[in-house]
């Protein structure tokens, strides 16, 4: 049988006391050191995810800011393109307009020609049927 005299109080006391130095010692700040961690541990994820969230905001950002610099991008490249479709249309227009003068200072040029040699031919058309009709006839003709 259990017997309950007066070192049952003793212990009971000393339980009491130890327990009382260590939860001061060793308790307490260990739960201090464990709740700080935890405070910490909850801070980081937390600022973690205000990290994540703020990232693809910015990363929404980044993708609009893109795609209107494309917009933007197409936009000035069409009308670059516009641009540059009218100046050579009308580089193409003087072309053509200098060809065509070239071509009829061309053709002036060879009419004149041609009917310069037309009055050679015609004058000399003259002489040379003298000549062939003298040696035909084998006589001067008068």
């Amino acid at each position: 049988m259990i017997s309950i005299d007066y070192s049952l109080v003793v212990q009971i006391v000393l339980f009491l006391i130890l327990w009382s130095i260590l939860r001061r010692v060793l308790f307490g700040p260990v739960g201090r050191l464990m709740a700080e961690r935890e405070r910490r541990t909850d801070g980081a994820h937390a600022e973690a995810r205000s990290l994540v969230e703020d990232g693809k905001e910015l990363q929404e950002r980044y993708d609009a800011a893109i795609a209107k610099a494309r917009v933007e991008g197409e936009a000035i490249k069409g009308e670059i393109r516009e641009e540059a479709l009218k100046a050579r249309n009308a580089i193409l227009s003087q072309g053509r307009d200098a060809a065509a003068q070239k071509i009829q200072e061309i053709r002036e040029e060879v009419q004149k020609e041609l009917e310069a040699a037309r009055r050679v031919a015609s004058a000399n058309a003259d002489a040379l049927a003298e000549e062939m009709a003298e040696k035909v006839l084998g006589r001067k003709l008068t």
